[in-house]
Formats: structure tokens, sequence, C-alpha cells
């Protein structure tokens, strides 16, 4: 009685492991895959993956899409509406859902240059330089972040991956800001030149003023001091006039207040 030996293929196909089964007294071949809620079993490799194909509903949809490095791509949609795409190189077909990883597969394949797949790990695919054992990660070949081990390199995409989710949250909407508005009272308004004035200003938000807020005072367009409000909302400043002058005062807002239009007095 012969003994079956079973190989796994390295590479599924529709998402599936396909085995090989070589029988030691006969040496046929045959392949086994389940799918359809059964094992299916076919006599060869071609015979599986077309079976598989009518199964999905595949096979008559397959359509030509593009030509990477003399390698036909085609494409197809599946049952759930979803496009994937396949070539056929290495002597096998290989399917995957994106395009840009078909041709890093195909690119891959023609062209190494010591770069190798290891793993696929939250959509990034993890590759394994084999001349310095070194792992990277990229959606792109080849990969430029580069780590020592594979852990390492998990690590990293879970660093990446978690702060792209922090960054793509809906960021609340800030409160608006209360409105704002001056009173400037200047004392005298006249005299023989030069004479000195006081001038009073006053922040008011919704009828209440404002206490320790910056004001600043303008004199003939030229600022000349800033000083916070006291606890009463009010703050006093001091000048001498010598010739015609104008003073307006001006708050900038914060966080919690709009600024307001200066508030202007003319001197004569």
């Amino acid at each position: 009685m012969g003994l079956d030996i079973w190989t796994t293929l390295p590479r599924n196909y529709q998402g599936r492991q396909i085995s090989r089964r070589t029988s030691s007294d006969t040496w046929l071949t045959s392949y086994l895959t389940y799918f359809g809620g059964r094992a299916q079993v076919r006599a060869s490799l071609s015979g599986i993956m077309q079976a598989m194909d009518s199964y999905y509903g595949l096979e008559s949809s397959w359509e030509y899409h593009s030509t990477y490095l003399d390698v036909d791509i085609q494409a197809s949609v599946d049952r759930y509406g979803r496009y994937i795409y396949r070539a056929y190189y290495d002597d096998a077909w290989h399917i995957v859902r994106k395009l840009d990883r078909m041709q890093v597969f195909i690119g891959l394949y023609l062209n190494p240059d010591g770069w190798q797949f290891i793993d696929e790990y939250w959509e990034y695919m993890i590759w394994r330089y084999v001349p310095t054992q070194k792992y990277s990660h990229n959606l792109i070949y080849p990969a430029e972040d580069s780590y020592d081990t594979l852990q390492e390199c998990r690590t990293a995409i879970n660093e990446f991956v978690e702060a792209e989710l922090i960054a793509s949250e809906p960021k609340p909407e800030p409160e608006p800001k209360l409105p704002t508005t001056l009173t400037i009272d200047v004392h005298p308004m006249s005299g023989v030149s030069p004479y000195g004035v006081s001038i009073t200003v006053e922040l008011i938000s919704d009828g209440d003023l404002l206490p320790q807020k910056p004001v600043q005072l303008y004199k003939n367009d030229v600022p000349i001091s800033t000083r916070n409000t006291d606890l009463g909302g009010r703050v006093e400043f001091s000048d001498t006039v010598s010739d015609e002058a104008s003073y307006y005062a001006y708050f900038a807002g914060d966080s919690e207040y709009e600024g307001c239009e200066p508030m202007l007095k003319r001197m004569m």
C-alpha cells in the first residue's frame, strides 16, 4: 500500500491554501484545497485553479488591465464587488487585491536585488534585505524604513498606524468666542499745550467688564503702551499732549474672547 506525500504549496490562490498530494506507489499527483464548504481535488494545479475561478464567478470576467515589466496583468471583480488582479509569472498565477502590490511582486520576481517579502502587517508589506538581514516596511519597493528585527519593524508600524488613526479622528468644533467692545475716555479733552491727560479704557463682553486682559493704547496710530485691565475690567493710561492727537484702544482677543474694533478719541 502506497504512502501519500503531502506538500503545501508556497503560494495560495483566491485566499485559499493549495496542497499537492503525490502517491508513492503510482507517483500520481493531485491537488487539494477547500472551498464551497468541502474539500476539492483536481488532477492538475490549473484544474484546481479553474474550479475555484468557476466557483467564485471570476473566470469569465477576467480582462486585460495593463502590462508591467512585460508581464500582463488582468483584472476582475469578485462576488463582493471588489477589484482583484492576477498575473502569470514564475510558472503560476498570482492574485492580489491591489494593483500596486501586484507590480511590487512582479518587480521582486524579475529584479529581486536582495529583497525578500516576509509578511503583511496592518496592510503594510514587510521585506527583509538578505545581505544585511534587516527588515523594512513600506507600500512601495524598495522600503526605506529599516530595522534590525521583525518585531522592531512591527512596533514601528503599530506606532505609525496609531498616529494615523489619531490624526484621522474628527476634531471637535471650537466653542464660539464671545464678542467684546471697548470704551475710551480722555480727560481733559483740551488745554494749554503741553498738558497732561488721563485715558480710561473699559473692556466689555455681554455687559460684563473683563479683568486681566491686555489692552493696547495708540497715539496717532503709533502704539505707546500695553497694560492689563484691573479686576474691575478697567485700565488707566496717562500721556502729555503737545499738539493735535488721536488716541484709540485695541484688544486683540484671546482663546475665549474675540478682538474688537478700535475706539477712537480725537484731541483738539
